[in-house]
């Protein structure tokens, strides 16, 4: 069975994200790992643009759920990609987490730990009613 790790791992190969964030050191590990692969890429600060991909792991354990929360809040508004490995109801619950929009991407694994993830690119997805053929046509109205 795949790790949470292994779970995020596979994902910077398929997405191959140019421009990393990595909150902590777990996320740096993972993110030094992905540019032995993919020497092109770069882990960038927070205040740079254009970020691909941001990870974060064991720093929202050290937070209480509203520090968690703002964390997870400014780095979904930084990133149209996010990646969080978390143990779920510390200090986040899978509710939490559904309300910042993200959704489970892998796990939990036997000691509780995940994978959430949000991607901005599939976030919502257009319904059938939303497209020209549905919509009035002007043409045809009379004055």
């Amino acid at each position: 069975m795949l790790t949470p790790a292994g779970f995020i791992s596979r994902e910077l190969c398929q997405r191959k994200p140019m421009r990393l964030l990595a909150i902590d050191s777990f996320s740096h590990k993972l993110a030094n790992a992905y540019l032995s692969e993919f020497p092109d890429a770069r882990i960038l600060g927070s205040e740079a643009p254009g970020i691909d991909l941001a990870l974060i792991s064991e720093s929202l354990n050290t937070l209480d759920k509203p520090g968690a929360i703002i964390l997870l809040g400014g780095v979904i508004r930084l990133c149209p990609v996010v990646l969080v490995m978390a143990k779920e109801n510390h200090p986040l619950g899978f509710n939490d987490f559904l309300k910042l929009g993200m959704q489970r991407w892998h796990g939990p694994d036997e000691s509780g730990t995940g994978v959430f993830g949000f991607d901005l690119h599939t976030y919502k997805t257009v319904p059938d009613w939303l497209n020209a053929k549905y919509w009035a046509h002007p043409e045809r109205w009379k004055p």
